[in-house]
């Protein structure tokens, strides 16, 4: 970035931080003439902005202040994977071992409610399971872990935790899926029963209803272990 950049985010800051998100800034002109510049610049760099998910521009409306989402961080993710900075592999580590401190302040900070909550996203994985519904089971796993970010109450480990798990949804979708085949497969093909895959999140909330931070964060180890072990070195079932 620029100086002249530099300048438009000092101007912005202090209105941003005073009338927050979905306030309408000044206008490009307006912006031009304070800081001394071109419009050109200005809308230049309000473009990059808009990039970071600082503000938004509607055509005709003017420009507003809004608040970064996890698709940033998915989408930077998404070019550091493909320049070759990153793997797969070493964001899913990274999400590892955040997740863990996670849960320990999630133990520390749940009510009733949240327990609920939690409960009721493990039981729609088991009925999504159990339906043949993979989709509905990954939300649900995905919902699962939004809620521990959420209980814990940091909005930046929430922010960094959520685009991780944005980047990584399509492997995870697919190791959830080749989890509970190779579960199926060694059950003989049966369908009776909850999966492990499901069912390991189980402690997970009785160590968060207990408030046993070290019982949490051992029970989201296991599950994680419990994971590598399943589908590790394993193929689907089409061989691919």
């Amino acid at each position: 970035m620029d100086t002249n950049f530099d300048a438009l985010v000092e101007a912005l800051a202090p209105e941003a931080r005073a009338s927050g998100t979905e306030s309408r800034l000044m206008t490009e002109r307006e912006l031009a003439e304070r800081l001394g510049t071109s419009r050109a610049t200005v809308r230049e760099n309000l473009g990059s902005l808009e990039m970071l998910g600082m503000v938004r521009r509607t055509q005709g409306a003017g420009t507003f202040f809004t608040k970064p989402d996890a698709s940033f961080v998915q989408f930077l993710f998404g070019l550091m994977s493909k320049f070759g900075h990153i793997d797969d592999g070493s964001v899913e580590r990274a999400r590892e071992m955040m997740e863990v401190a996670v849960v320990q302040e999630a133990a520390d900070r749940a009510d009733e409610e949240d327990v609920r909550v939690l409960r009721g996203h493990v039981e729609d994985m088991v009925r999504a399971t159990a339906a043949g519904d993979a989709e509905a089971g990954h939300e649900a796993d995905y919902a699962f872990h939004k809620k521990l970010f959420q209980i814990a109450d940091n909005p930046v480990i929430e922010f960094f935790v959520d685009g991780m798990s944005l980047a990584l949804k399509d492997v995870l979708a697919h190791k959830r899926a080749l989890a509970l085949d190779i579960e199926a497969r060694a059950a003989g093909g049966g369908a009776e029963g909850p999966r492990r895959t499901d069912t390991v999140h189980t402690p997970i909330v009785d160590a968060v209803e207990a408030h046993d931070r070290s019982a949490a964060a051992a029970a989201m180890v296991e599950h994680f272990t419990l994971w590598r072990r399943i589908t590790e070195g394993a193929a689907p079932a089409d061989g691919r």
